[in-house]
């Protein structure tokens, strides 16, 4: 985006900024160049609508234009302004941890289905790969029985994740745990559901993603460095012993490619009642079984 030395307000300078980045390829420009103002002025977005005409300072246009330098770089919105929504919840993200998808709520949502015979009862979950505690928190705030443990490898990612769970007045029901899957000293038992997101994306599969989540998203919470299967497959073997009676195994996959496969996996793992469903895209994109012992 040029600079005028003339000030602007702010419809002239959203104007400009949406122009710029749509002649930089940036998804939905407009949409872009409000949250990073409204960023940078520290208001809501609909109060930028309010306050057309207003002037900005140099040290507010400067701010503002340092910020869209970092968008036409390829940084994620979310990554720049350091939070992101998810299911009505504020949640802090950097880049030491995915950014939480519309599918990872309709997982959330999936869960809470599931859970509802349990009436109030007390629930433990497990959480894999917790990342920024997305699903914990969100599963924490709907869930006022529930306790969960949310284990995650990355140091870095459980810091965010702790962040957000105090932010978000949870932390009290969330065990956050720096493990390894791969490991065996992970002796946690008696779950009611064990729920995941793991990289499921493949090596192959990862040249095509955007500059978006390809260079700016950390690379072991998108892919497991091989067919897209090997994590989901760990989580399985994680969560053999670990359920109760009727608890629940729900995954998020990476689409009709590892349907079959998956059902293989669950049903060779002792699970029953195993489903494969389908995100508002049509996609497959959540896998789940239920644990029974006598069938084991």
């Amino acid at each position: 985006m040029a600079n005028s030395a003339q000030a602007l307000n702010i419809k002239d300078l959203l104007d400009r900024s949406t122009e710029y980045f749509d002649s930089k390829g940036i998804e939905s420009p407009r949409l872009n160049a409000e949250w990073l103002l409204a960023h940078t002025l520290g208001k809501k977005r609909i109060e930028l609508y309010l306050q057309f005409d207003r002037l900005l300072t140099k040290s507010e246009t400067d701010a503002y234009r340092s910020l869209i330098r970092e968008r036409v770089k390829n940084k994620p919105l979310q990554y720049i302004i350091g939070e992101t929504d998810f299911m009505g919840i504020k949640i802090e993200v950097d880049e030491n941890v995915l950014i939480p998808r519309p599918e990872t709520e309709q997982l959330v949502e999936l869960a809470l289905e599931r859970l509802k015979t349990h009436n109030g009862r007390a629930i433990k979950i497990l959480d894999v790969g917790t990342g920024s505690g997305n699903i914990a928190i969100a599963l924490a705030k709907f869930l006022p029985a529930v306790t969960i443990t949310a284990i995650e490898i990355s140091e870095k990612a459980i810091a965010v994740a702790t962040r957000n769970a105090e932010q978000n007045e949870v932390a009290d029901r969330i065990n956050f745990i720096i493990h390894d899957i791969k490991s065996d000293e992970f002796t946690h038992t008696g779950f009611d559901m064990i729920i995941s997101n793991p990289p499921y994306i493949s090596l192959e599969t990862m040249s095509s993603l955007s500059p978006d989540v390809r260079e700016w998203e950390p690379e072991t919470a998108l892919t497991d460095f091989s067919d897209g299967l090997d994590m989901i497959s760990e989580v399985i073997k994680l969560s053999m012993g670990r359920l109760n009676e009727n608890g629940i195994i729900l995954l998020e996959i990476g689409g009709n490619r590892q349907s079959e496969p998956l059902k293989k996996m669950l049903s060779k793992a002792g699970y029953s009642n195993i489903k494969i469903e389908s995100d508002y895209n049509s996609h497959a994109r959540f896998a789940s079984g239920v644990f029974e012992t006598h069938k084991n």
